[in-house]
């Protein structure tokens, strides 16, 4: 009942009519604590369906490896798109099933530092590791410490240690080395140390875990060594608030970037969880988004973000 009750909220937040869009325009004063005005990403490029041998439906969670590649996985055609940077398409694979490289609504997609790609394979209960070519390397679906077992993972990260944090909607969060499952935390409700449909995640090199926390509206930071847990944003469509959000994502200067899907926008946070700006609105230019899903960020500070109600991928620069 939980999986199907997921299934119908995020298709209605996700479904949305398709739109072209160019430019882009931030919607509220852009500064922290009074700090000196920051610059608003720009608009640099948008990947439609029909566009460098691309054809996206369904595009949900995005990742870029270290020599720029971009990953996108596509949950109605069961595919992960690898492009390069300017959205040329380099190579796909995957296919609706349950065998290696065979997809079930996959979701969250994450590279670690040798290139093997992870994918959070909903439908079927399982994280699949491939190279960087799309050959299957190996799955993660094992019970955890705890006795639980994936239900329909959402979001996958990668520590600097290699270790892999998933997330699931039975609201907890696992971590594996490998195969090997070295953990748990969180459960449902509604406190600071709880999820509601916890979605796309990310990992600094402090040992913090930051999750969107989707009906919890707001993005909870776990650190995993001590257990400290803070929260950054909450319910609403203001500055620093959050609607379903579905992706969160760190830059090199530990700036939080956040898709606030039901809000239509990114928003950015500084490394106190102070309100920094936001970009995007519902609309018809490329200034805005519908529904955005998944975020990603190259070293060199591009953002690309999964416009899902628009069928594309919007790239962003500073």
């Amino acid at each position: 009942m939980k999986n199907l009750l997921l299934v119908l909220v995020m298709g209605a937040i996700l479904a949305g009519p398709m739109a072209c869009t160019k430019g882009l325009l931030p919607l509220a004063p852009s500064v922290a604590n009074n700090a000196a005005p920051v610059t608003a990403p720009h608009f640099v490029a948008q990947w439609v369906s029909g566009a460098n041998s691309i054809n996206f439906s369904n595009p949900r969670g995005i990742a870029v490896d270290k020599d720029n590649h971009v990953y996108v996985v596509d949950a109605d055609l069961s595919v992960v798109f690898k492009l390069d940077s300017t959205g040329a398409a380099l190579s796909r694979w995957g296919q609706a099933g349950s065998g290696p490289v065979q997809f079930i609504q996959p979701f969250g997609v994450a590279v670690d530092a040798n290139d093997n790609v992870y994918v959070a394979d909903a439908g079927n209960q399982r994280v699949q590791e491939t190279d960087m070519n799309g050959i299957f390397v190996n799955q993660v679906k094992a019970t955890t410490p705890e006795g639980g077992v994936f239900s329909y993972p959402q979001g996958v990260a990668m520590a600097s240690n290699g270790n892999l944090f998933v997330t699931d909607i039975t609201d907890m969060v696992s971590q594996f080395n490998g195969v090997t499952p070295l953990g748990q935390f969180g459960k449902s409700g509604s406190t600071n140390n709880q999820f509601n449909y916890p979605v796309g995640l990310t990992v600094d090199g402090n040992s913090n875990v930051y999750v969107a926390n989707y009906q919890g509206n707001n993005i909870t930071k776990f650190n995993s060594v001590t257990g400290t847990v803070t929260v950054v944003g909450q319910a609403g469509s203001g500055a620093g608030q959050l609607s379903n959000p579905t992706d969160v994502k760190l830059d090199a200067k530990g700036n939080l970037y956040v898709v606030d899907s039901s809000n239509n926008r990114i928003e950015e946070f500084d490394g106190n969880g102070a309100y920094v700006q936001q970009w995007g609105q519902t609309g018809p230019s490329s200034q805005h988004l519908n529904s955005p899903v998944g975020i990603a960020i190259d070293a060199a500070g591009n953002i690309y973000v999964t416009d899902n109600g628009n069928a594309r991928v919007v790239k962003y620069s500073l």
